[in-house]
């Protein structure tokens, strides 16, 4: 969170530089951050227990987020016409629109565009996805991590 409070000072420069105006969307940066929190927490939590049990996890993860960085749309706009490109894909690539649509970044990050870019409220089905995915989340690393700590100490 420290990173991103840095990183937010530096986004606020740029909108003053490039006079962008600051709207009351600002206010969703509040359950954004939060929703973000609560998501990265869950993964913490998993990715945690698995090292103690897999000492390597941390050479697989950097590859699988480097493969998930290009999954979510960061670099590219795609909401909310992401529909009608997903439609468009021949069938033996359907998956790939299922796992898009399932990716609960996606509805995360578009809460941060929503703020800052879009200046218009997000559609409560996305803010809802994003919120439940997080919590989701976050209990699913919680419960991983507390069954696997008696195991830790022996682990180490």
């Amino acid at each position: 969170l420290i990173n991103f409070g840095i990183t937010l000072f530096v986004l606020a420069g740029f909108l003053l530089c490039y006079k962008i105006p600051i709207t009351a969307h600002i206010v969703l940066l509040i359950p954004a951050t939060i929703i973000l929190s609560l998501f990265s927490l869950g993964l913490s939590f998993i990715t945690a227990a698995l090292a103690v049990f897999f000492r390597d996890i941390f050479h697989i993860l950097e590859v699988l987020l480097l493969l998930w960085f290009w999954a979510v749309p960061v670099v590219y706009p795609i909401y909310p016409s992401h529909l009608s490109l997903l439609s468009d894909l021949p069938e033996k690539w359907s998956w790939v629109a299922t796992c898009y649509k399932w990716n609960p970044m996606v509805e995360i990050l578009e809460l941060f565009r929503y703020t800052f870019l879009y200046k218009e409220w997000p559609s409560l089905k996305m803010f809802a996805f994003a919120l439940v995915s997080s919590v989701v989340c976050a209990l699913i690393g919680y419960l991983v991590f507390k069954k696997a700590s008696p195991n830790f100490a022996r682990e180490i």
